[in-house]
């Protein structure tokens, strides 16, 4: 196909007016798809955000509870047991659980990154999700 001959293929093209809706609906359902796909991931990304807290919320009620004078290493090994015990993660999860003790506090924090489906088609692998808890003695 010579050149002059696709010019004028693309100036027709561009000029007709009929089958616009049709172009702009295909045009549009990709975007449609990643949107709908996005908000499935993120849907899935608060339910575990939930169970996260639930479960941290548990740890820390339960730290308050060992002797004061429990090691942090101690508490550490305790809080992670607990969290394996409660949580089971979906597939490609990767969770970490930290405890700080301040004063007469104990601060349980899991941080998870939850995997995605539909965003991977943008290079979003995961989402990254944070959650804490404080309890006093």
């Amino acid at each position: 196909m010579s050149h002059n001959r696709f010019a004028s293929l693309r100036s027709t093209f561009c000029r007709n007016q009929s089958g616009n809706v049709a172009v702009l609906f295909a045009l549009s359902t990709l975007p449609m798809l990643l949107l709908s796909g996005a908000a499935v991931d993120y849907a899935g990304a608060l339910n575990a955000r939930s169970r996260l807290q639930s479960a941290v919320d548990s740890i820390s009620l339960s730290l308050v509870r060992e002797p004061r004078g429990t090691s942090l290493r101690t508490l550490q090994t305790i809080a992670e047991r607990q969290f394996s015990a409660m949580y089971k993660p979906p597939a490609g999860t990767d969770a970490t659980v930290s405890v700080t003790v301040a004063g007469q506090s104990v601060r349980v924090a899991i941080n998870a990154a939850v995997p995605t489906s539909f965003m991977k088609l943008v290079q979003q692998n995961v989402i990254s999700i944070g959650v804490s808890s404080t309890a006093v003695y």
